[in-house]
């Protein structure tokens, strides 16, 4: 488990950003609410757009698992050495289709207790003694969200956190799965159409922080932003980018 904090608001229920009706997602479970959480900073709201019915295999325009695996086959990532004080985790960017192949990302709201009690984050955690970075990540998004038998597309840049983690971000395709969040490690599981990555105004800054707003209370602060954002632009967009150097909000530092 590995909890690396964004911005906080409730999805009304809902768990699915831009998720069509017939997608193949309707009634995964999201788990227990959050009551009592606290809040960072609110959303300011974004619309949607329209829904992703009708379109092709891979989204709007989306590329599909070769093409991103092309792409970060392509991208010379930065390797991040651990150090005194540093520890090393990992976290998965996992992609699932739905009905007629509609690619999503799985986010997760982390349990309300522990590190980062209900915080944004991805699939990770830390890396055990003797373990690769890439195995890491996959038994933890087993773990956490029960998904697995993925295919792996590549890897992005270490990040190094103010809370002093090396994470070491995977981009994995899982296909048609159903996640099943764990409840003592994750409240909450919602799946954010790959089109919702592409729209203007993502990424936004609000007072020099980095912000990936995804939907209607999905505000996504570095880290995780920043791994999103390095995602959305090598992967999804085929365009070099680095962020290591993007400011992390203070609370992301406990």
């Amino acid at each position: 488990m590995l909890g690396v904090p964004g911005a906080e608001e409730g999805l009304g229920g809902s768990g699915f950003v831009g998720l069509p009706s017939g997608s193949g997602f309707e009634g995964v479970s999201l788990g227990p609410e959050l009551a009592g959480v606290p809040s960072g900073p609110e959303d300011e709201g974004m619309p949607l757009g329209p829904d992703l019915a009708g379109a092709g295999d891979s989204g709007r325009g989306v590329p599909g698992f070769d093409e991103v695996q092309r792409r970060l086959a392509g991208f010379e990532r930065r390797v991040v050495p651990v150090t005194d004080g540093l520890r090393r985790a990992a976290v998965t960017v996992c992609v699932l289709d739905g009905a007629g192949g509609l690619p999503y990302a799985v986010l997760i709201r982390r349990a309300p207790r522990g590190r980062n009690a209900g915080q944004w984050a991805l699939p990770g955690g830390r890396v055990e003694d003797g373990e690769e970075p890439v195995r890491a990540g996959l038994r933890e998004l087993e773990e956490e969200v029960g998904v697995s038998g993925v295919r792996v597309a590549g890897v992005l840049d270490d990040f190094v956190t103010e809370s002093g983690f090396v994470i070491t971000p995977v981009v994995a395709f899982g296909g048609a799965q159903r996640p099943v969040p764990d409840p003592r490690e994750v409240a909450s599981v919602h799946l954010v159409a790959l089109e919702a990555f592409l729209r203007p105004g993502v990424p936004r800054w609000r007072g020099g922080l980095l912000q990936m707003p995804l939907g209607p209370g999905i505000v996504i602060h570095a880290p995780t932003g920043a791994i999103l954002w390095q995602f959305a632009e090598v992967a999804l967009r085929g365009r070099e980018l680095r962020v290591f150097d993007v400011e992390q909000p203070h609370w992301t530092r406990t």
